[in-house]
């Protein structure tokens, strides 16, 4: 029984350095899990999105929308449906900070700079090995590892004005990870984005590409990832005044994958109060595989997930403050991911 239960767990763990939580084939796929826990609730339909600092992870040109500082934390919280596994559950933090510096480059609309930090790790994680005493005699050792990932954003956003109603944002955006696999292993490498936002009266057309992560392992092999591009859009709708409705949805090409789709809706009510501005509910679908190539649609149906959100936005002096939550439905038990940020 306890060989079983230490087999279930380097059996989770493989699947936890392949993908916790989503099925990719790419280096550094902690990725994956998101940013902000307003982005998770719509699907990650977040491309064509602007004035949300969390898109320093998801488009570069959307801070550009930016005018105030905005400085923010998520955390992730997850249910395994493996109960052998649940001491070995990950950690997973993000932080972000946005500042404009039209005050610094004059010459500029609205240049704006924002900076992201995600950390991930994993501890007691079964470590197996074969010790050689000889060329003939050898004993197994048991012992544990644990595993810790960061990842480091900047990104740079400006804005210029095409016609009265009509603005271009765009955006470029550096990605440095790190992986350290405590008595195994340790990698670098780096990513690039580029993004822009075509903002109009009728909707938000978005457009973000990035050259896929390549990182270096200590033993010198070098993993690449894919070459992704997505498409967004979104469009808000207001019912009397006091009721407006956000619909977003991103079309995703990754090289050698399925084209995907993800998509979601927040319904915001304003209170009309001085402190409670307004109440959030939010709801997506991310990872909706929308053809069938290289046969890996049935593998990432399953990777699909459902996510349900609710937030608030809080007003004193001169601060706000936006608290936000989501519960997400995925295949290896659920997650809850909470994010808090200040602005003024």
């Amino acid at each position: 029984m306890k060989i079983l239960k230490i087999a279930k767990k380097i059996f989770l763990f493989i699947f936890i350095l392949q993908n916790f939580l989503f099925c990719g084939f790419e280096p550094a796929s902690f990725l994956e899990l998101g940013f902000s826990a307003r982005a998770n609730s719509l699907g990650k339909a977040f491309v064509s999105i602007l004035s949300d600092p969390s898109s320093v992870f998801y488009n570069p040109a959307g801070i550009s929308g930016c005018k105030d500082f905005y400085l923010g934390f998520s955390a992730d919280f997850f249910n395994s449906k493996w109960d052998t596994a649940k001491d070995i559950m990950p950690k997973y933090n993000s932080l972000y900070f946005v500042f404009p510096t039209k005050n610094f480059f004059n010459f500029l609309e609205n240049p704006v700079f924002g900076f992201g930090l995600i950390n991930y790790s994993l501890d007691k994680i079964p470590y197996t090995y074969v010790e050689y005493i000889d060329n003939e005699d050898f004993y197994i050792v048991r012992d544990e590892t644990s595993l810790k990932n960061n990842a480091y954003l900047l990104n740079f956003s400006d804005k210029f004005s095409i016609f009265p109603n009509e603005v271009l944002h765009f955006g470029l955006g550096l990605r440095f990870v790190t992986q350290d696999i405590s008595k195994v292993s340790s990698s670098f490498g780096w990513d690039i984005l580029a993004g822009a936002i075509y903002k109009t009266d009728f909707a938000n057309f978005g457009f973000v590409i990035n050259r896929g992560l390549s990182l270096t392992w200590s033993n010198g092999e070098t993993d690449l990832g894919p070459l992704c591009v997505k498409y967004g859009i979104s469009k808000d709708f207001e019912f009397f005044k006091i009721l407006k409705v956000l619909v977003s949805a991103d079309l995703i090409q990754k090289q050698k994958y399925p084209l995907a789709l993800n998509f979601g809706f927040e319904t915001e009510v304003d209170l009309r109060n001085e402190i409670v501005k307004g109440i959030f509910f939010r709801a997506g679908v991310e990872n909706f595989v929308l053809e069938n190539r290289y046969n890996y649609q049935e593998f990432f149906d399953k990777s699909r997930k459902f996510c349900f959100g609710l937030g608030g936005k809080f007003s004193y002096n001169f601060f706000v403050l936006s608290a936000d939550y989501v519960f997400s439905i995925e295949q290896f038990g659920n997650k809850h991911k909470i994010s808090v940020t200040i602005s003024r």
